[in-house]
């Protein structure tokens, strides 16, 4: 399984042993050339394998022209209230705890984090309700 560590802190991410720098964007132009990459689209590539983070498997995008980030996760969530009930949420939640007070939810399927201790201009939880699952949406 391949383990993904996101760092909060600096624009960085690690999957397995492969660390993407988000301040270079001629490094992710770079590692996203390697075999697992695909790209689909011009400026947009797949990790072909599924990831695991916070403890849910899930397919991770990197758009070097957007310079956003998704991960979408495979398990199917159904909303009822809020995108405050799922268990990914929470699992972030208690990763990060400094960023419960950074937390706003903006609409019932979007939690959007901001502020100071965040490198990334914007992070984002978003609900889809067709499939039925969480996107983690990272801008930087």
């Amino acid at each position: 399984m391949n383990q993904i560590k996101l760092f909060i802190q600096q624009k960085n991410i690690v999957i397995n042993n492969l660390s993407l720098n988000f301040n270079d964007i001629k490094d992710i132009k770079e590692k996203t050339k390697l075999i697992n990459f695909k790209n689909i689209q011009e400026g947009i590539y797949l990790f072909q394998e599924n990831i695991y983070y916070l403890e849910e498997e899930g397919k991770i995008f990197i758009d070097i022209y957007k310079k956003e980030i998704d991960i979408l996760f495979n398990d199917y969530f159904y909303l009822t209230k809020n995108i405050l009930e799922s268990k990914i949420i929470q699992n972030f939640l208690n990763l990060y705890p400094p960023l419960k007070s950074y937390c706003v939810l903006k609409s019932a399927p979007v939690l959007e984090f901001k502020g100071p201790e965040l490198a990334w201009n914007s992070l984002l939880f978003i609900y889809d309700s067709k499939q039925a699952s969480i996107r983690l949406n990272i801008s930087f």
